[in-house]
């Protein structure tokens, strides 16, 4: 199961501070993913909170494992979720 993000959480302003800087781009100008907001308020949205969901999801027993995707992705964090017997199989064409 994957939940949708908010957009950043606190340990990517750093590295997009430096990108946005490199490349440019003023907080007051037009986000570059999202023409309709300034790239300032596009980096203001609140960091989304998981844990209701997750606790829902856990009650009904459809969580077996979690991971943090933040640091190292889908490849790197998944398979820290898994018994060494097992391997997931990502197929990006199929979400």
């Amino acid at each position: 199961i994957g939940l949708p993000s908010s957009g950043l959480h606190s340990n990517g302003f750093s590295l997009l501070r430096s990108l946005a800087e490199a490349a440019g781009i003023r907080y007051r100008e037009a986000a570059p993913f999202d023409p309709t907001r300034s790239f300032g308020d596009a980096l203001l949205t609140p960091s989304r909170i998981y844990s209701k969901a997750m606790v829902r999801l856990a009650k009904l027993g459809k969580v077996k494992g979690a991971a943090p995707i933040a640091s190292g992705g889908l490849r790197r964090s998944l398979p820290k979720t898994l018994p060494q017997s097992l391997k997931a199989v990502l197929k990006a064409d199929k979400w």
